[in-house]
């Protein structure tokens, strides 16, 4: 078995271990700033959804409401400083929707507005 010899061990003196714990402090310090400056750069997004779906067998509903769907999206990019609503430009008012249909084209949005 290897022993140390006991002269060439001692444990550290309270200034050693304050220099120590002030470094450590330190180097937490720089990696919570470094995180926090990081996050302000993470980007998430998120897409809020709600809809109502009716069957098309469903009789409590008129007919007319019958086999259809409606739902309502937006997608929210979530960052260290204000959420931006990505699909902001995306109509959701009922006139809006039915003029577009009625056009019969595709809608296509600009995000790097």
């Amino acid at each position: 078995m290897n022993r140390i010899p006991h002269r060439l061990v001692r444990s550290p003196s309270v200034l050693e271990w304050s220099l120590l714990l002030s470094q450590v402090s330190a180097l937490v310090g720089h990696v919570a700033s470094g995180i926090q400056m990081l996050l302000r750069h993470v980007y998430v997004v998120v897409s809020l959804t709600a809809g109502v779906y009716i069957r098309r067998h469903e009789t409590s509903v008129p007919e007319q409401y019958r086999g259809i769907g409606i739902r309502i999206e937006d997608d929210v990019m979530i960052t260290g400083r204000e959420p931006r609503v990505l699909t902001s430009a995306v109509p959701k008012e009922i006139s809006d929707v039915s003029k577009l249909c009625a056009r019969n084209v595709p809608f296509a949005i600009n995000l790097a507005s």
